[in-house]
């Protein structure tokens, strides 16, 4: 086999403790009812190899997931052994390829592998499924019609190419703006809305907290929709109307950027916005020279909410993603849905028995697996409530001392990566172990976004060409002007020079190439 150069993206949720609740409250759930065809255990004496990344919260305990709860359980409901082999490095993906020596299943980021899965299916790494599916994968191809998601999955010619993690939710963001609320509360204030909601809060945390930061964001901040998707971009890539935009690239970014001049004239901006990483803007945020900022529900809001705080008033609030008008909702906000779940399993060309590999695999789209794969083993790490799947103090509340992260990646597979197998949104509800959170789920998660997230595309050789010519280019440019226009080094009557470069340097022929991507995407 040839070789080929490509760049193998770790997947690891970073999230605080949490705990259980007996009812849905993220997005629109879909309970997990099918089981279709195929038996399990399968009666097998045989032994597939799986190429997969280990837990690091789990090495403490186990070097293999044969050792760990998960993995015997697995073999057990499936009948089937695993020899697992976890990659020591980011070189290991390319490695393996090049040495043509093949396992049988492959867990990696498919849809970002070099030139396209369809190259991945062409240089006979792997198979085209479409076939596979419909003969012995009746649970998977059902999950795919049920979340609608056959497309996200295929590549321009409809060839399905691995077995992904189907969220069983419309969709779920885990992060956002957060407050001090105990401030807002003291201040009289609601939690802001609108713009000129949020130029109430920060002027009140300025001049009455005496707050020297009052709102410190990081680039992130903007990249996923925040205050810019009051203007409806966000700095990023983004779909509005069958439209590839990129946000740094619109003209409405010029007003987005005439509010940021204002509120740092005003002292309501962090001076050190060009500098600013996510520990400095949590530092200033516990330290008081801050009271908002951008970060998640569990390693942001748990962390802060599990400190022991020297104002025993300390507490922290979730704001939904500014718009202009009260009543309005943000359209362009970051969506963790289908479209974001890349990681899964592909089954390559040296497989021997693929019936088993593709049996095993659909395996986590059925009622059991899925529940097996989220929650581990029932009785043990959790039980139903209710009709609900609840983790158990042997999770939670661990007697040795375990992390909940620590015992998650023990007996189950989803806080680690995205696939083969339904992802339960139930499991995220479970997270939150304080009410903010579990508030801060619904309240980010509430939003218009839907047809405006960038999916899954593939890009041919004189696509990939020019973005991999110009990108770096233009991606350089637009973050260092927004620094510049924000501080005050480039003035603002420069944005339509600054739009003329954006041109020179390639935008334009970026976003064409995204296009032309993205109206194949459509047609699947």
């Amino acid at each position: 086999m040839k070789k080929i150069v490509v760049l193998l993206l770790c997947v690891s949720v970073i999230l605080a403790s949490f705990a259980g609740c007996k009812s849905s409250e993220v997005g629109k759930g879909y309970e997990i009812t099918h089981n279709l065809g195929t038996e399990y255990p399968l009666k097998t004496g045989k032994t597939l190899t799986v190429w997969c990344e280990f837990p690091k919260n789990a090495m403490e305990n186990a070097q293999n997931l044969n050792d760990l709860p998960l993995g015997k359980e697995l073999e057990k409901r499936t009948g089937v052994h695993i020899e697992y082999m976890h990659p020591t490095s980011d070189e290991s993906f390319n490695l393996m390829l090049a040495s043509g020596k093949l396992p049988d299943i492959i867990m990696y980021r498919w849809p970002t592998f070099a030139g396209g899965a369809d190259k991945a299916i062409n240089d006979g790494y792997i198979y085209k499924l479409n076939e596979i599916v419909d003969e012995y994968c009746p649970d998977f191809k059902a999950a795919l019609d049920k979340y609608n998601a056959k497309k996200y999955y295929s590549t321009d010619d409809g060839s399905l190419y691995y077995f992904p993690g189907l969220w069983n939710s419309d969709s779920v963001l885990t992060a956002g703006m957060i407050l001090r609320k105990d401030w807002l509360d003291e201040l009289k204030l609601d939690v802001p809305e609108t713009i000129d909601e949020w130029y109430t809060v920060l002027t009140a945390f300025k001049e009455k907290k005496g707050a020297s930061a009052p709102l410190t964001p990081i680039l992130q901040t903007f990249q996923d929709g925040n205050f810019t998707g009051a203007y409806g971009i966000k700095l990023n890539y983004y779909v509005d109307n069958g439209k590839v935009k990129n946000g740094y690239f619109e003209q409405n970014y010029k007003d987005f950027l005439e509010l940021m001049v204002k509120w740092r004239d005003e002292g309501l901006l962090d001076k050190n916005f060009s500098t600013l990483d996510g520990q400095t803007a949590s530092s200033n945020f516990l330290s008081g020279k801050s009271g908002a900022q951008f970060g998640s529900q569990g390693s942001t809001m748990g962390t802060y909410l599990n400190m022991e705080h020297d104002d025993k008033k300390f507490d922290v609030v979730a704001a939904p993603y500014p718009v202009m008008n009260k009543g309005e909702k943000c359209n362009v906000a970051k969506k963790n849905a289908q479209s974001s779940t890349q990681m899964g399993a592909a089954i390559t060309t040296a497989c021997k028995d693929v019936e088993l590999a593709a049996k095993w695999l659909n395996y986590g789209y059925t009622q059991k697996g899925a529940y097996t794969y989220a929650f581990g083993i029932e009785g043990e790490s959790y039980n139903i409530i209710d009709g609900y799947p609840t983790y158990t103090d042997l999770v939670m509340k661990n007697p040795d001392g375990a992390t909940v992260k620590s015992m998650l990646d023990r007996y189950t597979r989803s806080a680690t990566t995205s696939g083969p197998f339904i992802k339960d949104y139930r499991y995220l509800e479970q997270y939150a172990q304080y009410p903010q959170q579990r508030a801060a789920l619904k309240i980010w998660s509430d939003y218009d976004g839907d047809g405006h997230e960038l999916p899954p595309l593939f890009f041919d050789a004189s696509e990939q060409a020019v973005i991999s010519e110009k990108v770096n280019t233009v991606k350089t440019y637009q973050e260092e002007m927004l620094y510049k226009f924000i501080s005050g080094e480039e003035p603002l009557s420069n944005f339509d020079k600054y739009i003329e470069n954006m041109k020179g340097n390639g935008a334009q022929d970026i976003l064409d190439a995204y296009q032309s991507a993205y109206d194949r995407y459509t047609k699947r």
